[in-house]
């Protein structure tokens, strides 16, 4: 893939417009490696497509425009959140970050109600419907729901992401029931044993 992610490709035609302007020189400018930028600019150069009109390049950098826009605000928004959350659930957000500390909060009901969960169902939070089905129709049960998005389960090997889910949903509960009842601060902990329990169970896989 040429371009890296989305937020790059809109500042590449905000800022640059149609395949003309396409120069390594002007991509670099922007933050692109120069490895890239030369390929990016070969392959404009040599695209067989038909050229776009004054109007329609203009709605195109308008729209890129709008999109990044769009990046910031959501930034900004990252930000507060996760300034909400360090005050709010600090071992929590340390455990699962502040965007996945919030979507299990709020998913529960509240941190008091997710505090009084047990791990298992901590572990399948987001995930009732397939749950159910599974249940209803004795299909295979799920192994986890919104804690997939922690970079420690969905990098993990698929043999080991329902152990790995475990491990993370009993050190989640423990952050939580800390920040709803006791206030210690154990997140940091938590963190650290739950890396060093991963590592211990990929090697012993």
């Amino acid at each position: 893939r040429l371009v890296a992610d989305h937020e790059t490709y809109a500042r590449i035609i905000a800022e640059l417009g149609g395949r003309g302007n396409m120069e390594a020189e002007s991509l670099r400018s922007i933050c692109i490696s120069a490895e890239r930028s030369e390929r990016i600019a070969s392959s404009a150069h040599s695209s067989l497509g038909a050229p776009l009109g004054e109007g329609d390049l203009e709605a195109l950098r308008e729209l890129a425009e709008r999109i990044l826009k769009l990046y910031e605000y959501r930034r900004h928004l990252e930000d507060y959140l996760s300034a909400l959350m360090e005050e709010v659930a600090p071992n929590l957000s340390r455990v699962a970050g502040s965007i996945l500390a919030a979507k299990l909060v709020e998913r529960a009901g509240g941190l008091r109600r997710l505090a009084m969960m047990p791990s298992s169902k901590i572990q399948l939070l987001g995930a009732e419907k397939a749950l159910f089905r599974a249940l209803r129709r004795g299909a295979k049960m799920p192994k986890h729901g919104l804690i997939f998005q922690h970079p420690l389960i969905h990098r993990s090997p698929k043999a080991l992401r329902g152990k790995a889910a475990r491990l993370l949903a009993s050190k989640l509960a423990l952050a939580a029931r800390a920040d709803a009842f006791t206030g210690a601060m154990m997140g940091d902990r938590l963190r650290d044993e739950l890396e060093r329990e991963l590592r211990d169970l990929r090697k012993n896989r």
